[in-house]
């Protein structure tokens, strides 16, 4: 393995509690903890959407905070990016996080989204989406990577966001970008 993809593995590998990225996610997981306490202790129970995200990344909660907190997580994503789920505390369901009209305004306790603002298009339609996660949750949880981290998340190199447009397409076309770790 060469050195990149062990410092990748090692920044960016969340099935390892060893790994950066999962000590950042736990730190980072504190308020969204708090949110669902309180959403909690007003209702009885908890539900979230969690637009463009995936069952895997609520590892972040410990397990127990489900049946404690009476968890329920609709995951939006894209129809074609669309999975179905087994555990019994997320429901799936396809739509676009910039129209979310199925859903009422403040029909979730918590609106959430990881790492998806920044793909989903032109500022128009990132302002769509900003307003759908304000309209149909009570509160809002967003997460987008920080663009003065010295290190791109989503192919994991350094300075990547600052090169020139141009630049930045060629290395993409050259190299493998691992979607995984966003």
């Amino acid at each position: 393995m060469n050195i990149t993809k062990k410092i990748a593995k090692y920044v960016s590998d969340y099935q390892s509690e060893e790994s950066i990225g999962s000590k950042l996610r736990a730190k980072r997981a504190a308020p969204l903890l708090e949110m669902i306490r309180r959403a909690y202790n007003s209702h009885g129970h908890v539900n979230i959407i969690d637009i463009g995200g995936t069952e895997e990344y609520w590892q972040i909660i410990p397990r127990e905070y489900f049946d404690i907190y009476k968890i329920e997580i609709t995951i939006v994503n894209l129809p074609q990016e669309s999975k179905s789920i087994i555990n019994e505390h997320f429901i799936c369901a396809a739509g676009d996080g910039c129209d979310l009209s199925e859903f009422t305004k403040n029909s979730f306790h918590i609106a959430h989204s990881n790492s998806v603002l920044e793909h989903v298009g032109d500022w128009d339609r990132m302002v769509k989406f900003a307003n759908e996660i304000k309209r149909v949750g009570v509160n809002y949880f967003v997460q987008t990577p920080n663009y003065w981290f010295p290190i791109e998340p989503h192919c994991m190199t350094p300075f990547f966001q600052w090169l020139p447009k141009p630049c930045r397409l060629w290395l993409v076309r050259k190299r493998q970008v691992n979607a995984g770790l966003v």
